[in-house]
C-alpha cells in the first residue's frame, strides 16, 4: 500500500494526509503533482517525474510545468 504524507494544495491551501500517488486535491480537485509538460523532456517521458510545487519551469528543459500551465501562479515574475 502507498504511504501517507501531509500535503498542502497549491490552489486552495487545504492540508490533508493523502496517499503519495494521489493525482488531485480532495478539496478542490486541483492537480496534486507538478510535472514538466514537454513530452520530449526526460522528466516527462511517460513517467511524469514530480517537480517541487514552486517550480514554474522544468529545471532540465525549461518547459512550463503543469501548475504554471493551469495558471496556479498569477505571474511568471512572482517569487
Amino acid at each position: 500500500m502507498d504511504e501517507l504524507e501531509s500535503k498542502e494544495c497549491i490552489v486552495c491551501g487545504h492540508v490533508e494526509y493523502i496517499y503519495t500517488n494521489a493525482a488531485y486535491c480532495v478539496n478542490c480537485g486541483a492537480e496534486a503533482k507538478n510535472y514538466c509538460t514537454n513530452p520530449y523532456c526526460e522528466n516527462n517521458n511517460g513517467r511524469k517525474i514530480d517537480l517541487e510545487p514552486y517550480c514554474k519551469a522544468c529545471p532540465d528543459c525549461g518547459g512550463i510545468t503543469i501548475f504554471n500551465q493551469l495558471g496556479y501562479f498569477s505571474s511568471c515574475n512572482e517569487e
